[in-house]
């Protein structure tokens, strides 16, 4: 199935879908929701997401939204995603489909 991760970050970040990087980025103007956006294609099995953010200036901010196929902000039926963990300090959020 194919979904679109809406990311919104303060800082440099970078996300893996299944061990292999989707997307890399840096966010050094204010924080907004859904900025960064990039297609995956979700195995029918389980997935997992993983961000990896370093602070700019002091700051790390990230949220995330995965979207359906049509990529219009309705968020993707298939997969169920919880966060798994999610770092105050240690500046990681992993996001695993059930």
């Amino acid at each position: 199935m194919r979904g679109f991760p809406w990311t919104g970050a303060r800082g440099r970040f970078t996300a893996t879908l299944n061990g292999e990087m989707v997307m890399r980025e840096t966010a050094d103007t204010r924080y907004r929701i859904g900025q960064f956006q990039c297609g995956i294609t979700l195995r029918p099995s389980d997935n997992l997401l993983v961000f990896q953010v370093e602070e700019l200036d002091g700051l790390a901010l990230l949220s995330a939204l995965i979207t359906g196929p049509n990529n219009d902000g309705d968020t993707a039926e298939q997969p169920v995603v919880e966060v798994v963990t999610c770092q105050d300090r240690g500046q990681s959020a992993i996001f695993r489909q059930r």
